[in-house]
C-alpha cells in the first residue's frame, strides 16, 4: 500500500516537472520573446536596427554579436528561474513525503 502511494506521488511529481519543462519550451515563441526581453537586451537590438538603416556594416556585425549574447543570457536567466521553481516543487514534495513516512511509521506522534 505504502509503495503504491509513493509511486503515485513520484508519477505526479514527474508529470508536474515535465509540464513545467514543456511550458518553458513552448512559451518562448519569437513574439513572446521580444515582449519579454529586458531593456539591456532590447537596447542593442534597437541600435542594430539603426546601424543597418545607416548601412554601417562593421558596427552592424559587432552589434549582432552583442545581441546574440544578450539574448542567450536572457534565456539562461529564464531557464534558471524555471529550474528553481522545479527544485522548489521537488523540495516541497520531498518534505511532504517525509512527513507522510513519519505518520505511517509512528501514527500516534502527529
Amino acid at each position: 500500500m505504502r509503495i503504491n502511494t509513493e509511486l503515485d506521488n513520484l508519477r505526479l511529481l514527474r508529470s508536474n516537472i515535465q509540464h513545467l519543462r514543456d511550458s518553458a519550451k513552448t512559451a518562448e515563441g519569437p513574439r513572446v520573446t521580444k515582449r519579454r526581453l529586458s531593456y539591456e537586451t532590447f537596447e542593442p537590438i534597437r541600435q542594430l536596427g539603426a546601424e543597418r538603416a545607416a548601412d554601417n556594416y562593421h558596427l552592424t556585425s559587432e552589434l549582432a554579436k552583442r545581441c546574440r549574447e544578450e539574448i542567450k543570457e536572457d534565456f539562461k536567466e529564464r531557464r534558471a528561474a524555471v529550474l528553481f521553481k522545479v527544485t522548489e516543487a521537488s523540495g516541497s514534495f520531498r518534505s511532504q513525503s517525509q512527513d507522510q513516512d513519519v505518520r505511517l511509521l509512528a501514527p500516534g506522534w502527529n
